[in-house]
């Protein structure tokens, strides 16, 4: 399952991002919320909110802005994923990509 979520996340984020979310140590990853409907984390000084029934990630990292335009996630939304138990990751990975057009990538505002 492991190597399967990093295939994806490959395709999602593009090698160079996905090689630098593996990089951040574990420590500056702090899971508030992880379930099959809503995902809460914080990566260093940045937030971050999936949420399933309304199809929005929501985050405030710099390289956020370019993902909206791109739609590929970032290094800490991949950094997140990598967190989470393979198998729950792997359906929020699954469901991003099989419909990435209707999904809502959004900046945290405040």
């Amino acid at each position: 399952r492991r190597s399967r979520l990093v295939e994806r996340l490959s395709s999602l984020m593009g090698e160079p991002r996905l090689a630098r979310a593996f990089t951040i140590p574990d420590e500056e990853v702090s899971i508030i919320t992880a379930s099959g409907v809503r995902i809460e984390a914080r990566i260093r000084d940045y937030h971050l909110t999936m949420d399933m029934t309304s199809k929005a990630l929501v985050h405030d990292c710099g390289d956020w802005e370019r993902s909206i335009e791109t739609r590929q996630l970032c290094k800490h939304v991949g950094r997140v994923l990598l967190s989470l138990p393979a198998e729950v990751a792997l359906a929020w990975v699954t469901e991003v990509e099989s419909d990435i057009e209707s999904w809502s990538f959004r900046r945290l505002s405040g």
